[in-house]
């Protein structure tokens, strides 16, 4: 069956661009970040589109159908314990590297979801924390978030 080229990565296409990303650096740690559908350039889109939409006999959409691409946003982490983040686009059906871009280790990634958990519990653990939120004089039953934003 083909896959339209706008449906979201499947769970063996996610697969598939873990396994190149990890290929390609055996000797480090990996954290993935996120795995996702790069979006097709709009005029391979707009060439998959017109066949589709005129349905011509002898002329296919599978023709001109767009490669499946997968984003992999990662950090590779070595001796230094320093992460440094990686983007590459993997060509799902080809199981290849086709774009790749180093961001380096002088800057921060945004957090993800599980690292800004981390944050409010090391946060409400701390006892600099503690101590400052005790000179608010807080009554009880009050409820106190910590926003990592």
């Amino acid at each position: 069956m083909v896959v339209h080229p706008f449906k979201i990565l499947n769970v063996e296409e996610t697969r598939v661009a873990r396994d190149v990303v990890l290929s390609l650096h055996p000797d480090h740690v990996v954290d993935f970040r996120e795995i996702y559908l790069q979006e097709p350039e709009k005029e391979r889109m707009k060439q998959y589109l017109e066949l589709e939409h005129a349905a011509q006999p002898g002329q296919s959409p599978t023709s001109k159908r767009p490669p499946r691409l997968a984003k992999c946003q990662y950090d590779i982490i070595g001796s230094d314990k320093i992460p440094e983040y990686h983007e590459s686009v993997i060509d799902v059906e080809l199981r290849k590297r086709v774009r790749h871009e180093i961001v380096g280790k002088e800057h921060q990634a945004s957090l993800t979801l599980w690292e800004f958990q981390h944050l409010v519990e090391a946060c409400k653990q701390s006892k600099e924390f503690q101590d400052a939120i005790a000179e608010f004089k807080l009554p009880d039953g009050f409820e106190l978030v910590v926003e990592p934003w």
